[in-house]
C-alpha cells in the first residue's frame, strides 16, 4: 500500500477554488460599486458630490475589507498547496534553502583578504 501524501490534494483544490471564487466576487462587488459611483461623481450638484464623497469613503473601507479577505483566502491555499520536490532532494532543498548544501566559505573580513573599512 502506498504511503499517504503529505498534502491532501482535495483540500488544496477546494481552497484554490474558494480563493478564486472569493477573488471574483470581491472584484465584481467593487466594480459594481464603482459603476454605481460614476453618475454621482459626474454630477454638477454640490449635494450629489457630497453623496459621491460619502460613497467613495465607504468604497475605500469596503476595498480594505475585501482585500483582507482575499489575501486571507490565498494564504490559506498557499499553506496547503502541494510542493513537488525532485527525487534526490536534500534536506536543504526540502526546506527551501538550497544554498545550505554548499560549503561555507571563509569569512572575508577575518581572513585578511579584504582591507577593513576605513574608520570615521
Amino acid at each position: 500500500m502506498p504511503s499517504p501524501l503529505p498534502v491532501d490534494r482535495v483540500v488544496a483544490r477546494r481552497r484554490l477554488l474558494w480563493a478564486w471564487v472569493v477573488t471574483l466576487l470581491a472584484t465584481g462587488e467593487l466594480a459594481g460599486r464603482i459603476a454605481f459611483l460614476q453618475p454621482y461623481a459626474r454630477s454638477d450638484d454640490p449635494f450629489t458630490h457630497a453623496t459621491a464623497a460619502w460613497i467613495f469613503f465607504w468604497l475605500a473601507l469596503e476595498t480594505i475589507l475585501l482585500v483582507t479577505v482575499v489575501v486571507w483566502q490565498w494564504r490559506r491555499w498557499l499553506a496547503v498547496r502541494p510542493v513537488v520536490l525532485p527525487v534526490d532532494a536534500t534536506r536543504a532543498v526540502a526546506a527551501g534553502v538550497p544554498e545550505l548544501d554548499e560549503p561555507s566559505g571563509a569569512h572575508l573580513g577575518l581572513s585578511g583578504q579584504v582591507d577593513p573599512p576605513p574608520r570615521w
